[in-house]
């Protein structure tokens, strides 16, 4: 996930992993000036920063991350005055979006999507089609388009979106690597709801599917 900071128009990439957030190292001491980021690293526990492969310009690249400790950590080392700035907008805005909703948008979309180009998605197999799945904090989304496939469903995807969403967000739009535009998503409710309502498709062992 990427979100950009306003008082400086910089972008700050972000990671969920096991279920907390993780900010890209370089993008951070770019906020704050810090110009040696193996040096800033350098002065971080062994729990605040870490590696992962993140696909950039077309390749996936090994970078560091801070956790939300290490974070702290780097700002409390910055002269930069926007540096107290970007910290009340970590704490007040960026985390608590994470935390609730696996993202962080500054304006609402037009669309009202998630824009997960930068998560990797994986296939599920139901009914002998690949339905494509993507984790996004704590909850697991599924394309619809890729649901009807499998139970033989001709209802459009945005149509069963708002049947799903009549009680409560079951459906989301997710744009997915690769695609040219958001799709419809929904979660695991959702999922057994759509196998369940399907005349051409009721199986007790599809209804538990774990994913």
């Amino acid at each position: 996930m990427a979100f950009k900071f306003n008082a400086t128009s910089n972008e700050v990439r972000s990671l969920i992993i096991g279920y907390e957030p993780f900010f890209v190292a370089k993008d951070i001491c770019s906020i704050l000036e810090l110009s040696d980021t193996n040096k800033a690293l350098a002065k971080l526990d062994v729990d605040e920063k870490l590696t992962r492969k993140i696909f950039v310009s077309g390749q996936n690249r090994k970078m560091w991350l801070v956790s939300e400790s290490g974070l702290y950590a780097l700002i409390m080392r910055s002269n930069k005055p926007e540096a107290k700035v970007f910290r009340k907008w970590v704490t007040s805005e960026v985390l608590p979006s994470i935390r609730k909703k696996g993202y962080y948008a500054m304006h609402k979309p037009k669309d009202d999507f998630i824009d997960a180009r930068d998560v990797p998605f994986y296939t599920k197999v139901i009914n002998g089609y690949n339905v494509r799945c993507i984790d996004l904090a704590t909850t697991t989304w599924v394309v619809i388009n890729d649901v009807n496939k499998a139970i033989h469903s001709s209802t459009g995807s945005h149509q069963l979106s708002k049947k799903l969403n009549a009680k409560q967000v079951l459906a989301k739009k997710i744009w997915l690597f690769g695609n040219t535009h958001a799709a419809w998503c929904t979660n695991q409710l959702g999922l057994q709801l759509l196998l369940a309502g399907s005349r051409k498709f009721n199986s007790v062992n599809q209804l538990n599917l774990a994913l």
